[in-house]
C-alpha cells in the first residue's frame, strides 16, 4: 500500500466514522423531537424564522435581521439544553483540530497522517514479523528488503513524527 492509499484510507474511515455519529446523533434528536413537544415547537420555530431572514435581508431589514438572530440564538440555547438534559450531546469529535474532517486547511491533518504512518508500519510489520524472527532463521534478505522498504517510507514517517 503507498503512503498516498494509506493517507485516503484513513481519511475515508474518519469520514464514515464522523457520518455514522452525525447520523446517530440526529436520529436521537428525531426520536426525542416526537416525544417532546417542547423540542418540536422550538424547531419549527427556528425554521420558520430561517425561512424570513432571507426576506428581512433582501427587504434590507436590519433591525428585524437583528431581531431573528437573537430570537433563534435563544431557541438554540433553549434546544441544546432540553438535548443535554435527555444525554444528546454536540457531535464528538477523535481530532479537535479537523473535527474529524481529515483535512486542516486544505492539507492532511495530523490525525490522519499519524494513522497512516501507523498503517505502514503494520503493512511493513508483515514483510517481516519481529514474532518469527530468531537467529537460527535468520534471511539476510529478507532483512535486506525490510531495509529497502524503510528507507522508501523513512522520509514520511520521520515527517509524521515531526509534526506530532
Amino acid at each position: 500500500m503507498t503512503r498516498i492509499e494509506c493517507l485516503e484510507k484513513c481519511v475515508n474511515e474518519k469520514e464514515n466514522l464522523r457520518l455514522t455519529r452525525a447520523a446517530l446523533r440526529d436520529d436521537a434528536v428525531s426520536r426525542l423531537s416526537n416525544e417532546n413537544g417542547e423540542l418540536k415547537e422550538i424547531d419549527d420555530a427556528i425554521a420558520k424564522l430561517g425561512a424570513k431572514l432571507p426576506l428581512a435581508a433582501i427587504a434590507g431589514k436590519k433591525s428585524e435581521i437583528e431581531n431573528i438572530k437573537a430570537t433563534v440564538t435563544e431557541l438554540n440555547v433553549r434546544r441544546n439544553a432540553i438535548l443535554k438534559k435527555a444525554g444528546i450531546h454536540e457531535e464528538e469529535c477523535d481530532c479537535d483540530i479537523c473535527k474529524d474532517t481529515g483535512f486542516v486547511n486544505g492539507k492532511y491533518c495530523r490525525c490522519v497522517k499519524q494513522a497512516a504512518a501507523k498503517m505502514l508500519i503494520e503493512e511493513l510489520s508483515k514483510s517481516a514479523p519481529v514474532e518469527e524472527c530468531r537467529f537460527e532463521n535468520f534471511d539476510l534478505t529478507a532483512t535486506i528488503l525490510v531495509l529497502l522498504l524503510l528507507i522508501l517510507y523513512l522520509p514520511f514517517l520521520s515527517l509524521v513524527e515531526y509534526l506530532s
